[in-house]
């Protein structure tokens, strides 16, 4: 959970649109310069990068809205067939000066995927509060 100093539309946008979403996401281990494409279309979206190392990383999946408050995100870190897909879930909090997000991400395969996920969002959403 973060308190983001935007109104809720804002910070909406910032998490569903292409170039806000290259402004504020940052891969594990990438401590230099951040390089992540994004592509989203008005159900589903794919992230590409480079991780510390260099090797590529793409996340993809599909989204779902609720009222601009809630999001919900089908969520597969990379593009073999036997990645596993986990679940997202997004809620905003707030109309007006700031909005409170509230993140929740399941269904992870095992440790190590939970603490690269782990760094990924807390890397990500202190960047996204950066912004505002």
């Amino acid at each position: 959970m973060v308190s983001v100093n935007a109104e809720r539309h804002r910070l909406y946008q910032a998490l569903t649109l292409p170039e806000y979403m290259e402004a504020w996401m940052r891969l594990p281990g990438n401590h230099g310069r951040q390089e992540v494409s994004a592509t989203c279309t008005t159900e589903s979206y794919r992230i590409v990068g480079r991780d510390g190392d260099g090797r590529e990383v793409c996340i993809a999946g599909a989204y779902r809205v609720s009222r601009r408050s809630k999001i919900v995100f089908t969520w597969k870190r990379g593009s073999a067939p036997t990645a596993s897909p986990s679940l997202v879930t997004i809620r905003l909090l707030g109309d007006f000066a700031r909005t409170t997000l509230h993140l929740a991400h399941g269904g992870l395969a095992s440790k190590v995927e939970y603490a690269w996920h782990r760094e990924f969002w807390e890397g990500s959403l202190g960047r996204l509060c950066m912004l505002f």
